[in-house]
């Protein structure tokens, strides 16, 4: 259980980063949700940075061939509390974590 807080906690923390990145200004991005899609489509170097980043922290996710975990994991929290407007963020935890 104890792994598991700590894989949430990362993700968490990705999330933030992830939610740091701008709009792209097509209208329909607007209105797009904020999920492993749209991450994947509009900013694929920042998504595979995340999910690289996310496996070096957490090694059980790796277990799985193709990300497939850590995808589902990074997806499963940004979908929950997708409405919550308290995020900060101008937050910045994930140390050692920089866009390429």
């Amino acid at each position: 259980m104890l792994e598991w807080n700590a894989i949430k906690a990362s993700a968490h923390l990705l999330k933030q980063k992830l939610r740091t990145l701008p709009t792209p200004m097509d209208w329909q991005t607007q209105i797009q949700a904020k999920t492993k899609v749209y991450y994947k489509t509009f900013f694929p170097r920042e998504w595979t940075c995340i999910i690289q980043w996310l496996e070096e922290e957490q090694p059980l996710l790796r277990l799985c061939v193709s990300h497939w975990k850590v995808e589902h994991v990074m997806n499963n929290c940004l979908m929950n509390g997708r409405h919550n407007k308290n995020t900060n963020k101008n937050s910045d935890n994930s140390q050692g974590l920089q866009w390429i």
